[in-house]
């Protein structure tokens, strides 16, 4: 005998079983798909069926768009902080920060009034 499981949309199986007119658990195959299978005994059962709304996948920050911040960096964190508030926005054309690198005088004002805009 199969017996296919179909929950609604957003929802999964968490568990499936069928027992016999005595209450015994018969053996299901999964099939795959969402169907399973058993020996039919002489009898008949019962299938009981339970879903659980499926977990929604926590927003992943977008990686930052730095070649040469590498995530287990020490500063990798701050350096996102920082991007994700729009105080630093990487050095040449965006693609990298130069983290061991010197500031400029201008490139340090200009990190301290975006931060003074960021506070007001």
């Amino acid at each position: 005998m199969t017996v296919t499981a179909t929950p609604d949309e957003g929802y999964q199986l968490d568990t499936l079983t069928v027992t016999d007119n005595q209450g015994n658990r018969l053996k299901l195959t999964d099939q795959g798909g969402g169907k399973f299978t058993f020996i039919m005994p002489g009898s008949q059962v019962k299938v009981e069926a339970s879903f659980v709304l499926i977990p929604e996948e926590p927003d992943q920050p977008e990686p930052l768009p730095f070649a040469d911040v590498d995530e287990t960096a020490w500063y990798y964190d701050g350096v996102a902080y920082v991007y994700e508030k729009g105080l630093m926005t990487g050095t040449g054309d965006g693609s990298t920060l130069t983290p061991q690198g010197q500031a400029t005088r201008a490139q340090a004002a200009v990190l301290l009034m975006r931060w003074q805009e960021a506070l007001s």
